[in-house]
């Protein structure tokens, strides 16, 4: 990438934000900078959408530290 470390923050949010518009768009994600909050109304709608998310990540080169991560949180 192509910028300094004072906007890495900025550009990292903006990319972000257009790989996930699709799940954006129909509200089942909220992203701020390093957080991914999935919200679903059933059990089997937060797990599709956890799936798209991780494939979403994975197709872009984009990682998880497991330790960092909590699924299936109230």
């Amino acid at each position: 990438m192509f910028f300094r470390i004072c906007n890495s923050s900025a550009i990292f949010q903006i990319m972000i934000n257009i790989i996930f518009v699709p799940l954006i768009t129909k509200n089942l994600i909220l992203v701020y900078i390093n957080n991914i909050l999935i919200y679903a109304p059933t059990k089997k709608q937060l797990y599709k959408t956890t799936k798209e998310v991780l494939k979403i990540l994975q197709e872009h080169d984009l990682y998880l530290k497991p330790k960092k991560c909590q699924f299936a949180k109230q």
